[in-house]
C-alpha cells in the first residue's frame, strides 16, 4: 500500500471533488462539553476533524479535545476537564461514500487491535480525536497514533499515558 495524496480520494478540489460541504469554526472550550449547531448533514458521510491549541505548560489532559456528531445538526466537543482551551473543528460531508465506520476505544502505552467491517485500504481514510486520562503528564506524553493493519483490524497507540480514542473510517468507491 503506498502513500495516498489527497487527489486519489478525490479531495483535491478539481473536478468531481467528493467534498460536498465544509463547515468549520474555531472558539475557546470552558466547559468539559460544547455543543456547537452546524447544518443538516448526513451522518453516513461526514467526519469530525478538530485540533486543539496547548500552551507550553498545559498538561495532558489539557491538550486532548474529542468531537462527535451526535445528530444531523449538532457536533459535540469534549476536553476531559474544564480548562480555557482553545479548539478548531470541521465537519466534512462527502460524496461517494461506500462505507462510514465509527467507534470508541479505550487505549493505554499497549497496542490496542479493533476488529472492523473489512474496506479497502486504498480507499480508506482513518481520523480519529483522543482525550487523555492523564492529569500529571506534559503535552509531549499524549501522543497517539491509530492506523489500518489489515483489511480488518484498525491499530492505536498512545506514548506514555491513557484516555478514550474516537476513530471514523471512511471508505470512498
Amino acid at each position: 500500500m503506498g502513500i495516498k495524496g489527497l487527489s486519489d480520494f478525490g479531495l483535491d478540489g478539481g473536478g468531481g471533488s467528493n467534498i460536498k460541504s465544509i463547515q468549520k469554526g474555531t472558539l475557546t472550550l470552558i466547559a468539559v462539553d460544547t455543543n456547537i449547531t452546524i447544518s443538516a448533514i448526513d451522518l453516513t458521510k461526514a467526519i469530525v476533524v478538530v485540533r486543539m491549541y496547548m500552551t507550553s505548560n498545559s498538561k495532558s489532559s489539557q491538550c486532548s479535545v474529542s468531537g462527535d456528531l451526535t445528530t444531523s445538526t449538532n457536533l459535540l466537543l469534549n476536553v476531559p476537564e474544564a480548562y480555557s482551551q482553545e479548539v478548531e473543528w470541521e465537519v466534512i460531508e462527502f460524496n461517494n461514500v461506500k462505507s462510514l465506520q465509527r467507534g470508541v476505544v479505550s487505549i493505554d502505552t499497549t497496542l490496542t487491535n479493533t476488529t472492523i467491517s473489512s474496506v479497502d485500504v486504498n480507499k480508506t481514510m482513518v481520523i480519529y480525536s483522543f482525550t487523555s486520562n492523564d492529569t500529571n503528564n506534559i503535552p509531549l506524553a499524549i501522543l497517539v497514533s491509530s492506523y489500518l493493519t489489515t483489511l480488518t483490524n484498525l491499530q492505536s497507540v498512545i506514548g506514555s499515558s491513557t484516555g478514550t480514542l474516537k476513530y471514523q473510517i471512511i471508505e470512498f468507491n
